[in-house]
């Protein structure tokens, strides 16, 4: 016989559970720590400026670069990804547009296709002659109710009229 003392085994816990271990000091920190009041979240930082491509992109538009940057930014997606997804918006938009649907965005505005009639027209190099225009279909776009009082608004740098 061996006069070895029998160890014994630790019950099984099932598989997926971590086993805890806290005693004296750390058990009181952790309990401060969860009663002490949490800060408040700092809005995330502006995104980064973007950058100037081939000299043809101006402060005043909203391109789809812009859209995917802010994408990129906003969800930390990889650039290509963000590039996708604007892309596949407008397609799926430029689909339903081909179709003849109307898209709808609640307080932006609504695009829909028109039929335009055919009518009568003039050259331009050659005022008195009359140009038959055949008709055609495009694109109309009617802003919505709430678009139109945000950009009506007065800019607070504009002047006042005289």
């Amino acid at each position: 016989m061996s006069t070895e003392k029998p160890v014994a085994e630790e019950p099984r816990r099932p598989i997926g559970t971590v086993k805890t271990v806290a005693v004296g000091a750390a058990k009181k920190a952790a309990k401060k720590a969860m009663e002490a009041p949490k800060p408040v979240a700092e809005p995330p930082p502006p995104p980064p400026p973007v950058e100037e491509t081939k000299g043809r992109r101006c402060d005043s538009a909203l391109t789809k670069q812009d859209l995917a940057e802010m994408l990129e930014f906003k969800f930390k997606l990889d650039p290509d990804t963000a590039g996708w997804i604007v892309q596949s918006i407008l397609d799926k938009m430029l689909d339903s547009l081909k179709k003849g649907w109307h898209i709808e965005f609640r307080d932006f505005g609504v695009f829909e296709v028109i039929e335009r009639s055919s009518r009568l027209g003039r050259n331009p190099r050659k005022p008195a002659e009359t140009v038959i225009i055949p008709p055609r279909r495009t694109v109309r776009f009617k802003p919505g109710k709430m678009m139109k009082t945000l950009v009506s608004k007065q800019r607070p740098d504009a002047q006042p009229a005289p």
